[in-house]
């Protein structure tokens, strides 16, 4: 009877974290406002004229042609306005609940708590990976796939072979770098399969490597030309950046968190090599087969994804290691549930989970009640109050792509530097700018028209003015420089070259408050500058 109660405990639990997680969503959808500069990009993509257009510019925003496809498609019907997109977001959030579910459904007979915990009231996943990016969606993919495969080392029958087939060309579909946590979870089957010697799984897990490759060739050529303009994006990848990304997207507060996953992370690896041990002779199934599948994916999964990004050169922020968290958190709660045959397992689970239950949603509160831009209300603000023969610069460049999609009035906007399209992130034109000798000539020429006419210029996310007797500095034609293909240097060169050139020529100047009634994250909370007047 204990044993029963305590059972029906655990689902009650991982029944209340779930209605948790979706008000937690809701909330979310609520508070996020407009679209920030990331998902304007995949929306325009995603809009343009024809199918032709978008297969001409996926390459631009770096996931492959499958999620603006199926962004297209959710637009046609539920339209494309914030509140769908913000919808979109929510259905996501929902897509991996019910991964989760499946999961713990198809390789154990328990609710899924840790998985749940781990992910659900994951600060990044309720905040970017419900964004309209594919990280998201390109996550759900993965950890069904982590699933499914692992269903299939226990059965490789041909239904489970076929379906964790599909989940894998999915996942490979939304997210191209899915790629490399599938050859992990693959050397993960191999390793189970030539001890275990068992040759269907191994089979078929090649089947499915060999058909995810091929489904990816095609992006190849598109991609790999892209990452000759992205190298204004990169830069080395240390273990130290690559930590500091990891503690990141753990959430928030980072340094508990970080301490939950890697407490968690120890003691399951810690936990599964020991029962390995004491089972290796008998092997048991499906035990032994779980804990060493358990133990080996993630740690490959790590590896792998760490040598990829060091590979590429591709500094990534927290959203990016969306997909790897979706690996370690089903990992963590196979591995545990697994091991929970030994009770006071079992209980420490419990007790870890009703306490994460009633802290980690105070503890997430704040950043999600976080707007993701400003931009949408600087918009309308000089919708009223820029006249026409005025002139708008947005600075730095790439918040052209959130204006572009928020700005509807007649006066004439351009970026610093100056680029000819602004519905997705043009790296390209980015580093033509950044070769120049004279990337603000022409920027400065419409500055000191305007001006001189008798108009205003509005600067969209200010100028650098530095303290008086400091100097702008001014960097040769890249990678010329000692900052290389530094895009964010040449963007802090061109602003302090800006806030010099209005010092220097600007009669008045002014910052125009714009009010958005709550907290902006920091990534586009954006100022409004105003200059007037003209001297020699």
């Amino acid at each position: 009877m204990k044993i029963d109660r305590f059972k029906y405990t655990e689902w009650a639990t991982a029944i209340l974290l779930t209605l948790t997680i979706l008000v937690l969503l809701m909330v979310r959808a609520q508070h996020a406002g407009a679209l920030w500069r990331d998902e304007c990009a995949s929306v325009q993509l995603a809009e343009m004229p024809t199918l032709s257009n978008v297969l001409k510019n996926f390459q631009h925003e770096s996931f492959p042609v499958v999620f603006p496809f199926t962004l297209r498609a959710y637009a046609a019907v539920f339209g494309t306005s914030d509140a769908p997109f913000r919808a979109f977001g929510v259905a996501v959030g929902t897509m991996m609940l019910i991964a989760i579910w499946l999961n713990a459904r198809l390789l154990t007979d328990g609710p899924p708590l840790l998985s749940l915990v781990l992910l659900g009231l994951n600060s990044t996943f309720l905040i970017w990976g419900t964004s309209v990016r594919a990280y998201g969606i390109g996550s759900v993919a993965v950890l069904l796939a982590f699933g499914l495969i692992g269903k299939m080392l226990l059965q490789p029958i041909t239904s489970r072979v076929v379906a964790a087939l599909l989940a894998s060309l999915a996942s490979v579909q939304f997210l191209l770098y899915n790629s490399v946590l599938l050859v992990a979870i693959a050397a993960a089957v191999t390793a189970v399969c030539l001890v275990r010697g068992t040759r269907r799984p191994l089979i078929a897990i090649g089947v499915i490597g060999c058909a995810c490759a091929l489904s990816v060739l095609p992006y190849i050529g598109s991609f790999a030309h892209e990452s000759q303009s992205t190298i204004v994006f990169g830069g080395p990848v240390t273990f130290g950046w690559f930590w500091e990304q990891l503690r990141l997207a753990f959430g928030n507060p980072v340094n508990i968190m970080t301490a939950i996953w890697v407490g968690l992370f120890v003691a399951v690896a810690t936990g599964a090599a020991v029962r390995l041990y004491v089972i290796w002779a008998k092997k048991p199934v499906p035990e032994w087969d779980l804990l060493l599948f358990g133990l080996l994916a993630p740690v490959a999964s790590i590896v792998s994804y760490f040598v990829f990004l060091k590979i590429v050169s591709y500094r990534t922020r927290e959203w990016y290691y969306l997909a790897l968290l979706s690996i370690l958190a089903g990992t963590i709660d196979l591995v545990v549930v697994v091991l929970s045959r030994i009770k006071w397992i079992r209980i420490s689970r419990l007790a870890f989970v009703i306490a994460a239950l009633v802290g980690m949603p105070l503890a997430d509160w704040p950043k999600l009640q976080e707007r993701l831009t400003n931009l949408d209300f600087v918009a309308r603000k000089l919708e009223s109050v820029a006249q026409s023969d005025d002139l708008i610069v947005v600075n730095p460049w790439y918040l052209g792509v959130t204006f572009n999609s928020y700005y509807h009035a007649t006066t004439p906007w351009v970026t610093v530097p100056t680029m000819s399209d602004h519905k997705v992130h043009r790296f390209d034109l980015l580093k033509t700018k950044m070769m120049s000798s004279t990337p603000l000539d022409d920027l400065y020429e419409m500055i000191g028209r305007t001006l001189q006419s008798g108009n205003r210029v509005w600067f969209v996310g200010g100028v650098k003015l530095l303290p008086p007797g400091r100097v702008a500095v001014t960097l040769p034609p890249a990678p010329n420089s000692e900052f290389g293909w530094s895009g964010d240097a040449y963007a802090e060169s061109w602003s302090q070259q800006l806030g010099d050139f209005l010092r220097r020529h600007a009669s008045a100047g002014q910052f125009i408050p714009v009010s958005t009634g709550g907290p902006v994250n920091e990534l586009e909370n954006v100022s409004l500058l105003v200059a007037s007047g003209w001297r020699e």
